[in-house]
C-alpha cells in the first residue's frame, strides 16, 4: 500500500513539474511575441488560452477550486480563477499560473488539490500539453516575424 501511495505522489509531482515548466516557457515567450505583435497574443497578464474541455474537467475538481480560491495568490489572479471556475470563461492559463506559483513557492502538495486519481493528474498534464502546443505555435509565428 505504501508503495502505491508513493507512486501516486511521484506521478502527481511529475504532473506539477510539467505544468510548472510549461507555464514558465509560456511566461517567457508571450511578452516577446506580444512586443513583436504576433497575432492573437496579448500582454502576459491578459493573454488567455481557452479550452472548453479542459476547463470543464478542471471545474469538476472541487478540491482544486477550494484550494486555489482560498490560497495566498494575488487577488487579481484569484478573481480570474473564480471567473473560470464559475464557468464564465474557459481560460486555462489562469489556473496554470496559480498552480505554478503555489508549487514553486512550496505551498502546494499532492494532497492539496488532488485525490490521487489518474484522471485528475491527467488533466494537469493535458493543461501543460495545451500550453506547450500554444508555445510551439506562438514561437513559429514569432520566428516568422524575425
Amino acid at each position: 500500500m505504501k508503495q502505491r501511495a508513493l507512486g501516486r505522489s511521484i506521478d502527481t509531482y511529475s504532473a506539477f513539474t510539467k505544468l510548472f515548466l510549461a507555464y514558465t516557457a509560456y511566461e517567457q515567450l508571450v511578452p516577446i511575441a506580444h512586443r513583436l505583435r504576433v497575432a492573437g497574443v496579448s500582454k502576459i497578464y491578459t493573454n488567455v488560452i481557452f479550452n472548453k474541455r479542459l476547463a470543464a474537467q478542471l471545474r469538476r475538481n472541487t478540491k482544486l477550486a477550494t484550494f486555489l480560491t482560498s490560497s495566498s495568490l494575488e487577488p487579481w489572479l484569484k478573481t480570474r480563477i473564480k471567473i473560470m471556475l464559475d464557468g464564465t470563461d474557459d481560460d486555462i492559463v489562469c489556473l496554470a499560473y496559480g498552480i505554478r506559483n503555489l508549487y514553486a513557492h512550496a505551498e502546494l502538495t499532492t494532497t492539496d488539490i488532488l485525490d490521487g486519481t489518474v484522471k485528475q493528474r491527467a488533466v494537469l498534464v493535458d493543461v501543460a500539453d495545451m500550453i506547450l502546443d500554444y508555445c510551439d505555435k506562438t514561437f513559429s509565428s514569432f520566428m516568422d516575424k524575425l
